[in-house]
C-alpha cells in the first residue's frame, strides 16, 4: 500500500510474497469459518460467507490500488457487521 501511494513499483518477489500472504489469510478465514460453525451463530456464519464471496469478487479490478480499496472496503463492511452480530449474540446469552 505504501508503494502505491508514493508511486513506486513493488518488486516482483515482494508482490509474490504479498499474494501468498493474502491467500494464506483467506485460507485461515475459511478454516476458522469451518471450525466456527460449532460456536458461531447462524448470522455470523452468513456474514463470513458473504465476506468471502464479496472479497473474492475481484474480476473487475485492474490495478493494485483498486485491489487495496476493494479489500479495505469489503473488510471494513463485514468486520462492522461481524462485530454487531457478536454484540447481539453475547447480549442474548
Amino acid at each position: 500500500m505504501d508503494a502505491e501511494y508514493v508511486g513506486k513499483e513493488v518488486a516482483e518477489e515482494r508482490d509474490k510474497e504479498l499474494l501468498r500472504l493474502a491467500h494464506e489469510a483467506r485460507e485461515e478465514i475459511r478454516r476458522t469459518r469451518d471450525i466456527g460453525s460449532f460456536t458461531l451463530s447462524f448470522e455470523a456464519m452468513n456474514i463470513l460467507a458473504a465476506y468471502e464471496n464479496e472479497s473474492g469478487d475481484d474480476a473487475h479490478i485492474t490495478t493494485w490500488q483498486e485491489h487495496l480499496e476493494h479489500d479495505f472496503t469489503v473488510t471494513e463492511k463485514y468486520l462492522q457487521q461481524f462485530i454487531a452480530e457478536a454484540r447481539r449474540d453475547l447480549g442474548q446469552r
